[in-house]
């Protein structure tokens, strides 16, 4: 994650590793087992949407949500891209305007079209976007064999 000054183009940087939600685990198991396609009618519906909490815990595989939703978060995504097939990474780019959000962040997670839940993470280091600060999101999944 992001945090970019619109004035004076400084940014701050976050890291974090998310849990996978039954959501997004559903998902995969449906099209890898060809009871729903990535395309067309019933299609599988990809992660597309952001929201941003001040709440805390423990995020779990279980999770619906945030702990505590900060009010009008939500964000939609701006864009994708693949990445290194080999690695099985896709990056999905989410971007909230400066002034949007100005309480402290302390989680996100991310849903599909269809508001199944599909990750949650929660922050190491809480922080506070300033009104001048845009947002950008970048949420990295990757598939690998374990």
């Amino acid at each position: 994650m992001f945090l970019t000054d619109i004035h004076t183009g400084k940014s701050r940087s976050f890291e974090t590793k998310n849990i996978a939600c039954n959501g997004q685990l559903s998902a995969i198991s449906q099209w890898v087992a060809g009871a729903a396609s990535n395309i067309g009618y019933n299609a599988v519906s990809p992660p597309t949407q952001i929201e941003y909490g001040n709440g805390s815990g423990t995020p779990a595989i279980t999770d619906t949500g945030c702990f505590s939703l900060i009010s009008g978060s939500l964000t939609n995504l701006s864009y994708a891209q693949a990445n290194t097939p080999q690695l099985g990474t896709t990056t999905l780019v989410f971007q909230t305007a400066a002034g949007v959000i100005n309480t402290q962040i302390t989680e996100a997670f991310l849903r599909d079209t269809g508001n199944n839940p599909w990750a949650h993470t929660l922050f190491g280091s809480p922080f506070t976007p300033s009104s001048s600060e845009t947002i950008t999101t970048e949420w990295q999944l990757t598939y690998a064999a374990s």
